[in-house]
């Protein structure tokens, strides 16, 4: 494993708390989304989130309440 220098990543950051079960449907395909789940569990490092998905890369695909796609660089507020 060698570094691969440093890189953008998202974090979605609602305007509600999300349950143990919710979160962001996302992928490198526009096609084949997860689910990642919200940060509402706390760890050894940090406390919980439940208002946050930590989303990943700014080139990740991010499906939209009215079922359309856009890249995490485009996601605006109120999105």
């Amino acid at each position: 494993v060698s570094p691969g220098g440093m890189a953008d990543r998202v974090c979605l950051d609602m305007t509600c708390l999300l349950a143990s079960d919710e979160g962001a449907l996302l992928g490198s395909s526009a096609k084949a989304l997860a689910l990642v789940h919200g940060e509402t569990e706390a760890t050894g490092f940090v406390p919980a989130r439940p208002f946050r998905v930590n989303a990943g890369p700014v080139h990740q695909y991010v499906r939209m309440a009215d079922g359309s796609t856009k890249y995490l660089a485009e996601v605006e507020a109120n999105d």
